[in-house]
């Protein structure tokens, strides 16, 4: 199976901490969440989740990427994928194996077989014509909690899953006869380490023959397929050592594809950096923490992911890294890019274009001069951290440029707002996408 990719038509991915799909009133937020990504134009053709709670909610992966392809088959362009069903399909494996090359239709979330809505009873859609969204589950919590990401059938087949436990994590010690998280009692002295888990997935998509969709100077004898690796996680929210711990096994995953192919990691974070925040802004983070008997906040620990400031030659900010350390693609010290940063601000409050190499003397301003909400990510109500982000490296840059990117601050139904970016292939179309601005 493969899909084809439509000429003119962006790449637009969603970064989401759905926090167990659950309100503060502990009601669903599946159809709320379901609502708010389908009224976007065009639809996300990634949406990249973190807290996923199957324990709460079975079936609210399925119900969201149901909601989703049932509001791709009613776009405009043509359908062009041989690979796409009326309904969601799931690609989950909850026995911890680390990794799986899928080509499903049709699981339920233990990767049984189950029927379509409108397929015979083996589960085999019968119109391929309509759309459908995959979902890659990696509950790295007893099965039922993790991370996942949602794909379109129409632009991507899944190549291959991956599931890591990261290294590290925070421990406490429960109080003798307090109930711990599995509603155990806790016993004298007994610890809780705080795991993370890492979902990578694999995604092809292809170039058509004469096309520049993805680049291609000249055209192709016959299809080329192009390879993006993502990387899905949620890194520890109480010490940077820890963080630091994760990114450095995160990295080495990062450099096995870093040279080959487009390589992405995604995820809530929790990790800081310095230059993002005005002065009051850090000083009143140091006193929030101060109060609350939390860390002091730190940064730091992306650097040992993410390039910063290339197009000016400054150094790694807080790593120290020089310019002559910078190298080509293929270098380990030039890995992603944050695809947050690495866009223009043309007024607004939205943020557009690649920021290292082509701000304009003129219009050029740093994130710590944006307001909070155009630029933070947590908490809803009173944002006051940029933790969720989106990192690409430069094989994905040589081939997409980033359009637009945005804080979708309307969206309240969760403790994080998602963060949107867009990265139009190049050679197509004009630079920026009037649509995230035009539908939210």
């Amino acid at each position: 199976m493969s899909s084809s990719w439509p000429p003119q038509h962006l790449l637009r991915v969603v970064q989401y901490n759905v926090r167990r799909f659950l309100n503060a009133q502990k009601e669903s937020t599946v159809p709320a969440i379901a609502a708010a990504l389908t009224a976007l134009n065009p639809l996300p053709s990634i949406i990249c989740l973190n807290e996923v709670d199957l324990a709460k909610d079975p079936s609210c992966l399925t119900e969201l990427a149901d909601a989703l392809g049932k509001a791709e088959s009613a776009q405009s362009f043509p359908i062009l994928g041989e690979n796409s069903s009326p309904v969601a399909t799931v690609d989950s494996t909850q026995t911890g194996s680390r990794s799986t090359s899928t080509s499903k239709a049709g699981l339920d979330m233990t990767g049984t077989p189950v029927a379509a809505e409108t397929g015979n009873e083996q589960g085999t859609p019968q119109n391929d014509t309509s759309s459908c969204y995959t979902v890659s589950f990696w509950g790295h919590v007893r099965g039922r909690y993790g991370n996942a990401i949602l794909t379109s059938q129409r632009l991507f087949r899944i190549v291959e899953k991956k599931e890591h436990h990261l290294p590290g994590g925070s421990v406490f010690v429960f109080p003798a006869g307090t109930k711990k998280l599995n509603g155990d009692i806790a016993k004298e002295g007994e610890t809780h380490t705080i795991v993370r888990g890492m979902l990578e997935l694999t995604l092809g998509f292809i170039s058509a023959p004469g096309s520049s969709a993805l680049g291609s100077a000249q055209p192709q004898e016959g299809p080329r397929e192009q390879l993006l690796t993502i990387f899905q996680t949620h890194l520890d929210h109480i010490s940077e050592a820890e963080r630091e711990t994760q990114l450095s096994y995160v990295r080495k995953q990062v450099l096995a594809y870093n040279a080959e192919r487009m390589v992405m990691l995604s995820g809530d974070l929790n990790s800081l950096t310095r230059s993002d925040y005005a002065e009051a802004e850090w000083t009143g983070l140091e006193e929030r923490h101060k109060e609350r008997g939390w860390n002091l906040p730190q940064s730091g620990c992306l650097d040992h992911v993410l390039l910063r400031d290339a197009g000016s030659g400054k150094c790694l900010e807080s790593a120290g890294v020089g310019e002559q350390e910078l190298g080509d693609s293929s270098n380990s010290s030039n890995l992603l890019q944050d695809s947050f940063v690495a866009s223009e601000f043309i007024g607004g409050s939205h943020l557009l274009q690649d920021s290292f190499a082509t701000f304009t003397a003129d219009k050029k301003l740093a994130i710590k001069d944006l307001f909070p909400r155009e630029k933070f990510t947590a908490h809803v109500g009173e944002p006051l951290y940029r933790i969720d982000y989106n990192l690409v490296n430069q094989n994905m840059l040589q081939k997409f440029r980033i359009s637009n990117s945005k804080i979708l601050n309307e969206i309240e139904l969760s403790d994080h707002y998602p963060l949107c970016v867009d990265f139009m292939p190049i050679g197509s179309g004009s630079g920026r996408s009037e649509n995230l601005e035009a539908n939210l």
